[in-house]
């Protein structure tokens, strides 16, 4: 009979303990979706950091890349957010600058001209695809991306060598 006492002593104690661990893991389950739902609402509602900002107020590489190459074409949208720029002309190129002014992506339906380009993937390119308008080229530290009309992407690394078709 002491045995059963002892028996039944230590259901009663592991009883108590899981009611106690399972108050504490639904308080703790409480907390974590509260937090999960914060972030959440914090994420939806809260308004992004772009700005619209007046063209003349790009930087100074980004103002002359598009006066040097881009000629005839006005900004006549320009947004700063999170320390890159986005600029849409009137003849519909869409570029985006890093906070720097370094041209990152260049985008246009009707085509490129590609003296954007550096001298060797120009020469790539001309070379290979004269026919086939570019319409759009991106610049990373990795390499260059450059969008032909046909649906071709070229891909060339950091220091301008082709790289492969995407």
């Amino acid at each position: 009979m002491g045995s059963l006492v002892c028996q039944s002593e230590k259901t009663t104690v592991s009883k108590e303990s899981n009611i106690i661990y399972d108050k504490y893991n639904m308080k703790s389950r409480r907390i974590f979706l509260s937090f999960l739902l914060v972030i959440l609402l914090c994420t939806v509602f809260l308004p992004t950091q772009a700005a619209e900002i007046n063209p003349d107020r790009l930087p100074a590489t980004a103002q002359r890349l598009i006066r040097r190459y881009f000629t005839g074409s006005i900004p006549i949208y320009a947004v700063r957010e999170k320390g890159h720029y986005e600029v849409i002309t009137n003849d519909n190129v869409s570029m985006f600058f890093d906070y720097r002014g370094r041209w990152l992506e260049i985008r246009c339906t009707e085509g490129i001209s590609d003296a954007v380009l550096p001298v060797a993937i120009r020469i790539y390119v001309v070379r290979h695809f004269s026919h086939m308008p570019i319409i759009y080229v991106k610049h990373s530290r990795r390499g260059y991306k450059v969008g032909l009309a046909n649906g071709l992407v070229l891909r060339f690394n950091a220091k301008c060598k082709f790289v492969g078709v995407e």
